[in-house]
């Protein structure tokens, strides 16, 4: 067996061992468990995660964690296509997070795709943000739908994406919350 499973598995389960932890015991945590993934050989890494993973369902739960620090590998699109399906929303918005900061713009269909299937609120705001950090065009027309749908709730991350964009789809809507006292 490959020892890159043995390391896999012992930082999934470090991570599930601090779930009922406060925030900053988990950061902590998390910073020195994530760390020891950056350390190891890309080669098949993809593939030895899904083994060290296995069908525990604790493991699953913490592996979008350990694919995000992935993010550079080849196939990890595919990978974080999968985890947008089927993750529960902490993973969802771990995976979402990622593609905007580091600014996976190749990742930006994925999550054009998934904005139409999201539910949880915390997950789509980081998903707009997302988007709009990443102002593709292909995004333009979901910033159009939310602001024909006018929600103030979505007021900000339009403002954000207008800003992004600096497009003229914007300007009546931008117009239209700055005149508004």
């Amino acid at each position: 067996m490959d020892s890159r499973i043995v390391e896999i598995r012992s930082v999934l389960d470090a991570l599930a061992r601090v779930e009922r932890a406060d925030n900053d015991t988990k950061e902590q945590v998390y910073d020195r468990e994530l760390a020891r993934i950056r350390l190891l050989e890309r080669e098949r890494i993809i593939e030895l995660v899904k083994l060290a993973i296995g069908n525990d369902r604790r493991r699953r739960r913490y592996s979008p964690l350990i694919f995000s620090e992935l993010y550079e590998v080849s196939g990890i699109d595919v990978v974080f296509s999968e985890l947008l399906q089927a993750a529960d929303a902490d993973g969802r918005a771990h995976i979402i997070q990622t593609i905007g900061l580091r600014k996976m713009h190749n990742l930006v269909g994925v999550l054009n795709e998934h904005f139409v299937h999201e539910r949880d609120d915390f997950c789509r705001d980081r998903l707009l943000h997302a988007l709009a950090t990443l102002s593709e065009r292909s995004s333009l027309p979901i910033f159009e739908y939310l602001m024909r749908k006018n929600d103030r709730r979505d007021e900000w991350v339009l403002v954000v994406a207008g800003r992004h964009y600096g497009a003229p789809e914007f300007r009546d809507y931008l117009t239209r919350v700055f005149e508004n006292p």
